[in-house]
C-alpha cells in the first residue's frame, strides 16, 4: 500500500471521529430517534440547534445531528468520512456521477420506487409532473438511490447586460438584437472610447472556458449546445461534434481577431473576473449576471459598478438572434440534485419511513416549507410596506436582517430549490405563490422569446460510462476550442481533430451509452407510472 494511501485512511479516520458518529446510534438517551444529516453545501454555513433544525426536531419528536460542509470542500471531506467508515442517513449528492460511484462504493441505500411513492406521495408526484427526467439522476446499476430534487429558477435563460450609456456614447441607440449587431457593438466599444476618458483601454467582451459558460449566448445563436447531448434528426447527438458548433466557433474567432474580446478570456470566470472587469469599466457587456437584482443589496455587481461610475446605466440583453433565427443559451433545467440515505437505513426501516415522512411534510405542509424557508411572520420577517403578500416582497426583522445571522438559523429566501434542512423541492404553486413577482417578472421580459438549451439527460454525466471518459474528453475539447478562438487553428480542424479524439478516447462508448438512455428513461418511466 502506498504511503500516499496510508496517509489518506489515517486523515479519513480523524476527519470522521471530529465530525459525527453517524449511523450508528439508532436513539439519543432519551429515547428519541437521532437522524444524521449531511445537507445542501451551499447552505452550509449553519449551526447546530437553529431555528430550522428545532422545527423539525420538535414537530417530529427526533433529534437531528446536523454535518456541515462547505460546498468548496465537500467532496473531499465526504469521501473522507465515508472511507473512515462514517455514513449520514441524510446524504445530500451534487451529480449522478456522486450517486453512481457513492452507491458502486455500497454507502447508500437502494430506494425502490413504490417506496417514495408509499410514503413520500407528494414528492413523488413534483416530480412526475414538472420533470421526471430528474429520476435518472438517482439510478445507478440499473436501481434507484435516493430522490431526485428540482430546482425551477434553473429554468430560466441566463440574460447578458449591456453598458448601455456605453452604447450610446458611441453612437448605438438600441440594445444589439443579432449576432451582426452584437459584432458591431463590441467592436465600438473596443475602438470608439466608450468611457471618453481619451485612452484605448476598453473591450466589449471577455468570457470564459469553463465549459458551462463559456460564451453560451453566441452558441445558442447558432443552435449548439457544444458540451451537450442533443436530439437531432431522431438520434441523439453529442452537440460538440456538430457543425452548429464549427459555425459559432468560427464567429467568435472572427471577433477574436478584431480584437474586441478580451484576451484574458483564457483564465476569466463569469462571476469573478469577468464581473469584475465590468464593475472596473473594462468591458460593455457580460453574457450573465443580467436578470433581477436586489437594489438595495451594495454587493449586487450592477451597484458596484454605479458605485465606481454613477453615470453608469447597465440593461439587460436577451441572448442575441443568431443567421437562422436562433435565440437562446444553455442552461441547467429544472432538474437539480438528489438527496440519498446511508446505506445501514436498508436494514432500519423505521427510521427510513420517518426521515421520508419528514421529507414529505416539507413539500405538502405550506406553513411548515415556510417556516423552514423564512421562519415566523412578525418574529423573522415581515411584509414590507405596501406589499399584499410575500410575493411583493418581504423585510427580515433584526437581528434576522443580517445575512450571517438568517443563515446560521438555516433560513434560505427561496422558494424554488432545495435547502440543507430541506433537500427536497417545495412545489411548483408554491414557488409560484411565494417568489418575488419583480423577479419573475423582470427575468420573463428580458428572455424574450429565448429558448432554454438543455441536455437530453439534463447533466451529461448520467451516462453510465461518463466517469470513464467524459471529463477528460471534455477537457480536450475545450483546449480544441480555445485554439480556434485564439487563431491557433481552423473551425474546420477543430472538428476533425475533437473527433479523432473523441473516437480514441471513449466517444463511442459515451454514444452507445447515449442511445441506449432512452430504454433507461423507459424502463423508469413505467416503473413511475408515466405514459410516453
Amino acid at each position: 500500500m502506498s504511503i500516499k494511501k496510508i496517509i489518506s485512511i489515517i486523515l479519513a479516520g480523524v476527519m470522521a471521529a471530529s465530525l459525527v458518529s453517524c449511523g450508528e446510534e439508532q436513539s439519543s438517551s432519551d429515547g428519541v430517534m437521532k437522524i444524521t444529516w449531511m445537507g445542501f453545501p451551499m447552505d452550509a454555513d449553519g449551526k447546530a440547534d437553529g431555528y430550522v433544525e428545532k422545527t423539525i426536531e420538535e414537530r417530529f419528536n427526533v433529534d437531528i445531528e446536523p454535518v456541515f460542509i462547505r460546498y468548496s470542500e465537500y467532496t473531499d471531506q465526504k469521501t473522507m468520512m465515508f472511507a473512515g467508515g462514517k455514513v449520514p442517513d441524510v446524504i445530500y449528492e451534487m451529480d449522478p456521477s456522486h450517486v453512481q460511484a457513492d452507491a458502486d462504493q455500497g454507502f447508500l441505500a437502494k430506494l425502490d420506487y413504490s417506496k417514495i411513492k408509499e410514503k413520500a406521495p407528494d414528492i413523488f408526484n413534483v416530480i412526475n409532473d414538472n420533470q421526471p427526467l430528474a429520476w435518472l439522476y438517482s439510478r445507478a446499476e440499473d436501481e434507484n438511490y435516493g430522490i431526485p430534487n428540482l430546482n425551477y429558477a434553473n429554468d430560466n435563460i441566463k440574460i447578458g447586460v449591456w453598458r448601455e450609456d456605453w452604447l450610446k456614447n458611441v453612437g448605438i441607440d438600441k440594445i444589439p438584437d443579432t449576432v451582426d449587431e452584437m459584432g458591431e457593438a463590441l467592436n465600438k466599444l473596443t475602438y470608439n472610447d466608450p468611457d471618453g476618458n481619451g485612452k484605448n483601454d476598453t473591450y466589449g467582451m471577455s468570457g470564459t472556458l469553463a465549459w458551462n459558460g463559456m460564451f453560451i449566448d453566441i452558441f445558442g445563436a447558432y443552435n449548439s449546445l457544444p458540451f451537450g447531448w442533443i436530439e437531432k434528426d431522431g438520434k441523439v447527438v453529442y452537440g460538440g461534434l456538430q457543425d452548429e458548433t464549427k459555425d459559432a466557433l468560427t464567429k467568435l474567432a472572427e471577433w477574436y481577431a478584431d480584437g474586441v474580446i478580451h484576451p484574458d478570456f483564457i483564465t476569466d470566470s463569469t462571476s469573478g473576473t469577468v464581473k469584475e472587469k465590468f464593475v472596473n469599466g473594462q468591458i460593455g457587456y457580460i453574457s450573465e449576471m443580467g436578470g433581477y437584482y436586489d437594489k438595495t443589496d451594495v454587493n449586487a455587481f450592477q451597484n458596484l459598478t454605479m458605485s465606481l461610475n454613477p453615470e453608469a446605466v447597465i440593461t439587460n440583453a436577451a441572448p442575441v438572434q443568431g443567421p437562422e433565427g436562433h435565440r437562446g443559451s444553455r442552461i441547467w433545467g429544472s432538474a437539480c440534485h438528489i438527496g440519498t440515505f446511508g446505506s445501514q437505513l436498508e436494514k432500519d426501516e423505521a427510521k427510513l419511513d420517518k426521515i421520508l415522512e419528514i421529507l414529505n411534510t416539507m413539500v405538502a405542509d405550506e406553513e411548515l416549507m415556510l417556516k423552514l424557508r423564512i421562519g415566523e411572520e412578525g418574529t423573522h420577517w415581515k411584509l414590507k410596506d405596501g406589499a399584499a403578500d410575500i410575493s411583493e416582497g418581504i423585510e427580515f426583522i433584526a437581528p434576522y436582517d443580517d445575512t450571517i445571522t438568517r443563515t446560521s438559523e438555516g433560513f434560505v429566501y427561496n422558494f424554488g430549490s432545495p435547502s440543507f434542512f430541506m433537500p427536497v423541492t417545495p412545489t411548483k404553486a408554491s414557488y409560484e405563490k411565494y417568489t418575488l413577482k419583480e423577479m419573475t417578472e423582470t427575468y420573463k421580459a428580458a428572455a424574450k422569446d429565448s429558448v432554454g438549451m438543455v441536455d437530453a439527460f439534463m447533466k451529461a454525466d448520467t451516462l453510465p460510462s461518463s466517469t470513464k471518459y467524459f471529463n477528460d474528453l471534455r477537457t480536450k475539447q475545450i483546449k480544441l476550442m480555445s485554439e480556434v478562438i485564439l487563431g491557433d487553428k481552423t473551425a474546420d480542424q477543430y472538428m476533425s481533430e475533437f473527433k479523432a479524439l473523441w473516437e480514441q478516447y471513449g466517444g463511442l462508448e459515451l454514444e452507445a451509452d447515449a442511445q441506449n438512455m432512452q430504454n433507461v428513461i423507459s424502463d423508469i418511466y413505467a416503473s413511475v407510472g408515466i405514459t410516453e
